[in-house]
């Protein structure tokens, strides 16, 4: 079974970087042993929004996706990331598109913001939902916690207006 974590290199060894990691950590046993393949990770900001992305998306459509990975793989293939290659089939030539790797850290700046709001843009007309909405929902996936509640703010004005 294989599991990825993200890990922090510290001076007491390598920490979990983050919840996921965490969680599939104490799902070990103690004293087990893991074989690791140790890979340095590349904009992990960037990667971990594209992904609270395909969760938002996944979380939110009833299984039309088998798995965050088909489900970002029709990302890639709806905003045109493809690798297109032609393939003969014995009778006639076509062209096929796979989708492409994502490496936000070898992609150049305008390269990396035109693929996130396409794919933004997708995500709000499969969820039908507005950007400000799809926003809220991510700021809710990826940094539960980060955006206050009305009720909070409301009371916090209150009791700072008190005094």
């Amino acid at each position: 079974m294989a599991t990825e974590l993200r890990l922090t290199r510290t001076l007491r060894g390598f920490e979990p970087s983050d919840d996921e990691s965490r969680e599939a950590i104490k799902a070990l046993k103690l004293g087990a042993s893991v074989k690791c393949e140790v890979r340095i990770a590349l904009d992990n900001s960037r990667m971990r929004y594209f992904w609270g992305l395909v969760g938002v998306i996944v979380d939110n459509t009833d299984e039309i996706f088998g798995s965050k990975e088909a489900c970002a793989d029709s990302i890639k293939l709806a905003v045109g990331h493809v690798d297109m290659v032609q393939v003969y089939n014995g009778k006639e030539w076509h062209i096929t598109r796979t989708p492409k790797s994502i490496s936000f850290g070898r992609m150049e700046e305008p390269e990396v913001q035109d693929f996130i709001k396409r794919a933004e843009a997708y995500a709000c007309s499969v969820l039908s939902v507005t950007s400000d909405q799809l926003a809220d929902a991510l700021t809710d996936y990826i940094a539960p916690g980060l955006r206050r509640q009305p009720e909070a703010e409301a009371a916090s004005r209150s009791k700072e207006g008190v005094g």
